[in-house]
């Protein structure tokens, strides 16, 4: 989950990254029907939704809401069963699972945060937050009538499972990582699969991968990293 102001880039980070791949989806917003019509689509052809303003699920009844929370809750974590409304005694029912990434301004964060501590939400994810260090860097741009470019390099999807390959103190680095974060299991069990990406991608050049998650970590503690573009 990506925590920012409004107009700091969580939304085009979020498109930008996921659009290369067939097996993402992107979501303005959801529903219980939305997911139970993906069911048997998750974690086969759909691994990674994508929700740029993961706040408008909230943006309706508050039972509603909680439903929908539940549901992403479990497809995140032991994975997401027949609906309520199914026959629980059908068997052959398979459980789909999911990678989740959202974005969500801080005062969403806050409205939300004793609920997410409460109901085991917030411990199943990896709350990123930053902010623009020069806040009016867009502003300036359009003064100028210049682009920023954003150059992500999206690399191509391995042909084979990845192995989780690194060492004990490799592991432990990065569970430091997670101090200040709500959760452990979950999150670490992510970091490393993330660590193991980056090490596939970055092959050539075996001290990157760490540096990269060092440099990403800034923004895993209990102050916002600053962006700089």
């Amino acid at each position: 989950m990506f925590v920012a102001p409004p107009g700091q880039w969580k939304s085009t980070v979020i498109e930008v990254s996921t659009e290369h791949y067939s097996d993402s989806i992107v979501l303005s917003d959801v529903n219980v029907q939305t997911l139970n019509a993906m069911h048997d689509e998750l974690g086969q052809k759909i691994n990674t939704l994508a929700f740029p303003a993961f706040e408008k699920i909230y943006e309706r009844n508050p039972q509603t809401s909680a439903n929908i929370e539940g549901h992403i809750k479990a497809l995140v974590a032991e994975g997401l069963s027949l609906a309520s409304f199914e026959d629980q005694r059908m068997p052959g029912s398979y459980k789909a699972r999911s990678l989740v990434i959202g974005g969500i301004p801080p005062v969403v964060h806050r409205r939300r945060f004793a609920d997410w501590r409460d109901n085991g939400f917030y411990r199943r994810f990896i709350w990123s937050f930053f902010h623009f260090k020069d806040p009016r860097v867009i502003i300036d741009a359009i003064h100028l009538w210049q682009k920023i470019d954003l150059d992500f390099d999206i690399p191509i999807v391995p042909s084979k499972d990845l192995v989780l390959d690194m060492s004990p103190a490799e592991s432990e680095k990065l569970f430091r990582m997670l101090k200040a974060q709500g959760g452990e299991a979950i999150p670490l069990v992510l970091l490393k699969k993330m660590f193991c990406v980056l090490r596939w991608r970055h092959k050539k050049d075996p001290l990157q991968p760490m540096k990269i998650m060092e440099d990403f970590a800034t923004s895993l503690g209990k102050s916002p990293a600053e962006l700089v573009i």
